[in-house]
């Protein structure tokens, strides 16, 4: 196993990995269950992506994310997992990915309102429209551009 194998399972799946109270022997299978499915996810994302590099046409842009998506569903590691792990280290897998979900805090968020707050040094705050849209020309072609904007009232 290489070093960035290692690190990305370490990052991944460490405290599953530390949760687990058995043998160092029986740990190397489950290590090697996690690096297998890492490589087979891996394999079935560039797989899709030549599919769809190869006839774009073919795959709509619908159902690619779907694809990509579904590899890492926790259904399907369960699946790639359930040949080598035995049922008493799958639920703690299933738990372990429960959680994970469960307190999951995206580093970036997606705010379908454009409506904010503003608070300055002074403890002053003002509500504003945060984003407007508008058409940036550039050459022949317009673009959806993005600009602050003052409030509309």
């Amino acid at each position: 196993m290489e070093m960035s194998e290692i690190i990305t399972l370490n990052a991944q799946y460490g405290d599953f990995l530390k949760s687990l109270n058995i043998s160092e022997e029986r740990m190397d299978v489950v290590i090697n269950a996690l690096s297998n499915m890492l490589a087979d996810q891996n394999q079935a994302r560039s797989a899709i992506a030549e599919d769809r590099r190869a006839n774009p046409t073919a795959v709509s842009s619908g159902n690619f994310p779907e694809r990509m998506q579904a590899i890492s569903e926790p259904e399907a590691q369960i699946e790639a997992l359930s040949y080598e792990l035995t049922e008493s280290e799958l639920n703690a897998f299933s738990e372990f990915q429960e959680q994970r979900r469960t307190s999951y805090n995206p580093f970036f968020s997606y705010s379908t309102s454009s409506e904010g707050t503003i608070s300055t040094s002074t403890g002053t705050t003002s509500d504003i429209n945060l984003f407007s849209t508008g058409l940036i020309e550039s050459g022949p072609r317009q673009s959806l551009g993005v600009q602050l904007s003052s409030p509309t009232r």
